[in-house]
């Protein structure tokens, strides 16, 4: 396949955080939640 061909085809949805830091998940016992509040100031 022609690497045009491939980049014109739909890739699948990636979920990356950016930022290890557990203190960004939320853990509730069932589910996990990934939070990432950031002041900006400024």
């Amino acid at each position: 396949m022609a690497l045009a061909e491939t980049l014109a085809r739909p890739g699948t949805p990636v979920f990356g955080t950016g930022d290890g830091n557990l203190a960004n998940y939320l853990w509730d016992g069932t589910r996990v939640g990934v939070v990432d509040c950031r002041a900006r100031f400024g």
